[in-house]
């Protein structure tokens, strides 16, 4: 039994709009038993998966859980800004050059380095500048017409689990995809298409209100 809700809790969690759904109380328990059986092939019994989901999560830690949540994000303060550029480049371009983009007066940046990738984030206007600091052979592509949310946090988010699982999961049920991600504790940076700005702010809006 425990494998079988940990497998039907592990499927919720993934489903946006049914984890949404479920904290609403708006799905019958028989009826999304035989939805998870069907799509992903369940070889257990119909009895087991309507048990796992019925004990999915325990209703006053949900409701703990929801409140901490919402005490966060109702705390948050939300910046955003258009006309933004992503330069993907080999980890490696970026070395040294922190300190020449100083120098240059271009501070706007944002700089992300993986081990393989490094990504620059900067405001179109500027876009030129910054490819002009690489050799072509270190720019993987360059893409435009981002907007920027920004949310800082209240430093207590550190220790709330599920933050960013919801904010991608709000954004994710308001149909936006998200470009880039910056995660930098207690304050997350998404990059969206520009034309989703507005609906993506309200996305975020939508976390500060009461469920």
């Amino acid at each position: 039994m425990t494998n079988i809700n940990q497998t039907v809790w592990k499927l919720l969690s993934q489903d946006a709009a049914i984890a949404a759904s479920l904290r609403r109380d708006l799905l019958n328990s028989r009826a999304l038993a035989l939805y998870l059986i069907k799509k992903h092939h369940l070889d257990t019994s119909l009895d087991a998966v309507i048990s796992a989901i019925r004990r999915y999560p325990a209703e006053k830690e949900l409701a703990e859980h929801e409140g901490r949540l919402h005490e966060i994000f109702a705390k948050a303060v939300i910046f955003t800004k258009s006309n933004m550029a992503c330069i993907t480049l080999e980890a490696d371009a970026i070395r040294g050059l922190i300190t020449s983009f100083d120098n240059n007066g271009r501070k706007n940046f944002r700089l992300i380095r993986g081990k393989k990738y490094a990504k620059v984030i900067v405001h179109e206007g500027d876009l030129d500048h910054f490819l002009r600091q690489f050799k072509k052979t270190e720019v993987i592509n360059t893409k435009s017409g981002l907007g920027e949310v920004r949310i800082v946090l209240p430093t207590a988010a550190e220790n709330v689990r599920g933050i960013l699982a919801r904010l991608t999961s709000e954004i994710s049920l308001h149909e936006i995809s998200i470009s880039e991600l910056i995660i930098c504790m207690p304050e997350i940076l998404a990059y969206i298409d520009q034309k989703d700005l507005l609906k993506t702010h309200q996305a975020v809006l939508s976390l500060q209100e009461s469920k």
